[in-house]
This record gives structure tokens, C-alpha cells and sequence, in this order.
């Protein structure tokens, strides 16, 4: 049972745990009272140790920021509000954290911008009761891009587009590009999706100039099936890593976060005993550099996918537009059935 001076600093540590040095410190105040000695310079001197300073100068100190303070034993940490320019670590996301538990990251007004779209936002691996509050993720370079309908082959067999200023123009780039690529009709007066258009599906891209290509269909189009004309807008699906991916995760919060120019899938859990909780909007971002059209979407594919989880997520008071696929799908393990037999 604790002494009530042992209460007393247990309730100073709002936002910590018991350092290791507990006890020791509790004989040391003790020892002083009896003596008459001790000072309070000399006891707040066995303070635990602070967290590496986390600034937007500095956005390596970001996740060096943030593992610190969890192994100082803080329960959360307040990254200060700025844009920070990840730029990611090899083949994986910009910020990876593992093993974290009970624990909070405060990064209301702070906004993670991705340099390169191919790579994921945040991972959290074996993670538990972690809440992520407040943070925009934003993809510099849209992971998708756009364009005008230039030309219609009379029999239906391909496209001419030309991509609008701005916005990538690498169908044929082996490591951003898709070399047969998705895409989708869109009203120029609306900016929604053309009424009655089918998703385009292209087997070859052909490069006509810097920003105009060739389409080439999987399988063409039969005259008249398809409601397109020369001067429609047309968007097309990239490669975009997951914003933010939780593996094997519990009782995790992801809010008050919004997630522009989307990557793959925004969110994205799987495996783990479940039970998190998500109240965050995915929707369009600004317009890139040097160009002078809206995004027509928000990202690649599904704003929120789920998969495999012991206990289903909680989804509330959340905005899903303009993604190009899912909005809540949740499943477990697809499987193929081979053979069955009695009942």
C-alpha cells in the first residue's frame, strides 16, 4: 500500500509513468524529512530525463521525438504545429512506430507532408491503445493524375489525353508511373463522374509528346457504349503508399485527422485483436504546383479498408469523397474453397 507520500507523487505524474527511480526517490524525501535536510533543487533534480526536441526544421526529430518521450515513460507527447517534409526511410513509410501502448500523439495543427507518394504515411505495428489526434497528412505530389480528352478512336480502341499542367505526366515511368493504367470519365461542368461511363481499363500507353498520351483498352469499347466526348476530363488511378496502416494493432484512436491527395488505401488495419476507433476525413487536397485545375479525386483507391481483425473498428462522424474505390469495406481472410463434402 503506498505512504501518503508515495500518493502525493504518483498524482504529480499526469502525464508519465513511475520512473524507475520510484522507490529510491521516495527513501531519499523520507530520509530528508526525518533529517531536516533535503531541498527542493536537490529533489526536483532527479527529474526524468526529456524527450528529444521535435521542430518542422528538423522533421527527422519527429520520430525520434516522439519514441523518446514514450521511453521517458510520458503518455503523450504534443508535437509543436508546422508542416514537416518527410522524406521516407528505403521501401517503407516515412514514420514507423512498433510496440507502442498507452500513449497519445497530439498533432493538432501539424501537417505531414509526404515527398514521395510511392511511399506510406505512418505505420503502426503491434501497437495498443494509441491514439494519433489531430494530424494532416498531404501527398506533395499527387499520387494520381488528370487530364482533357483530346481524341476518340472511331472503333473504340483508345484515348488521346493530354495532362493538365501540374499534374504527372509518367504513365510510362517504371517507378511512378502505371503502365496500364485505370482510369475515369468526368464532367468538365460538374466535376463529378460522367453519368452512365464505365471505369476505363488500358493494356498500353503510348507517349505522343510531353504531356499527351495514347490509351490503348484491355478490350475496346463497342461504338456509342461508352457517353464519351472530345473535351471531357478524365482522372487515372497511381502508385500511392498507405497513409496510415495499422498492423496488428489494439484499441487504437485515429481522429480529428484529414488525409489529402490519398495514397493507396487511407487507412488501412489489419490483423490484430481490433477494437480501434477512426473518426478522421479523407477529401480532396490543393491544387500542386503549376497547376491550374482542381484534383477531380481524393486518392487511389479506398478510404478506409479493414481486414482481418479480431474485433471490427468503430467508424463515426467521418467524410469520405472522391476516393476511387471502397469507402468502408471489412472483411476477413479471402480464402478459395476447393472441395466440400456432407453437410
Amino acid at each position: 500500500m503506498a505512504t501518503p507520500l508515495e500518493a502525493r507523487w504518483d498524482r504529480l505524474l499526469i502525464l508519465g509513468r513511475r520512473p524507475a527511480f520510484h522507490h529510491q526517490f521516495t527513501a531519499v524525501v523520507l530520509a530528508g524529512f526525518a533529517l531536516g535536510t533535503l531541498s527542493l533543487v536537490r529533489a526536483t533534480e532527479q527529474a526524468a530525463p526529456i524527450a528529444t526536441q521535435i521542430s518542422p526544421a528538423n522533421p527527422g526529430s519527429l520520430q525520434e521525438g516522439i519514441e523518446s518521450a514514450f521511453r521517458a515513460g510520458q503518455k503523450k507527447v504534443v508535437v509543436p504545429p508546422g508542416t514537416y517534409r518527410l522524406a521516407p526511410s528505403g521501401n517503407r513509410a516515412c514514420l514507423i512506430f512498433s510496440e507502442l501502448s498507452d500513449f497519445e500523439i497530439d498533432a493538432r495543427g501539424v501537417t505531414l507532408l509526404r515527398t514521395d507518394p510511392t511511399r506510406g504515411g505512418i505505420e503502426f505495428n503491434r501497437c495498443r491503445n494509441v491514439t494519433l489526434r489531430g494530424a494532416t497528412l498531404l501527398n506533395e505530389t499527387p499520387p494520381f493524375t488528370q487530364g482533357t480528352l483530346t481524341g476518340i478512336s472511331p472503333d473504340g480502341a483508345w484515348y488521346e489525353v493530354r495532362m493538365d499542367k501540374g499534374y504527372p505526366a509518367n504513365f510510362d515511368d517504371p517507378r511512378t508511373g502505371i503502365a496500364q493504367p485505370v482510369g475515369y470519365l468526368f464532367d468538365p461542368k460538374t466535376r463529378q463522374w460522367k453519368a452512365g461511363a464505365m471505369d476505363c481499363f488500358f493494356g498500353r500507353v503510348e507517349r505522343l509528346g510531353p504531356d499527351l498520351f495514347r490509351l490503348f483498352f484491355k478490350k475496346p469499347f463497342e461504338p456509342g457504349t461508352q457517353p464519351a466526348v472530345v473535351g471531357d476530363w478524365m482522372a487515372f488511378r497511381g502508385k500511392g503508399g498507405t497513409d496510415i496502416h495499422l498492423g496488428g494493432c489494439a484499441r487504437m484512436v485515429v481522429t480529428n485527422v484529414t488525409i489529402l491527395n490519398g495514397g493507396g488505401f487511407c487507412v488501412h488495419e489489419q490483423g490484430g485483436e481490433g477494437g480501434n476507433y477512426y473518426s478522421y476525413q479523407v477529401t480532396y487536397g490543393p491544387k500542386p504546383s503549376g497547376a491550374t485545375n482542381e484534383p477531380l479525386i481524393a486518392c487511389n483507391a479506398d478510404a478506409f479498408h479493414s481486414g482481418g481483425v479480431r474485433k471490427g473498428p468503430t467508424l463515426e462522424n467521418c467524410l469520405f469523397e472522391g476516393m476511387c474505390d471502397d469507402g468502408v469495406p471489412i472483411h476477413g481472410s479471402f480464402a478459395l474453397v476447393m472441395e466440400g463434402a456432407g453437410d
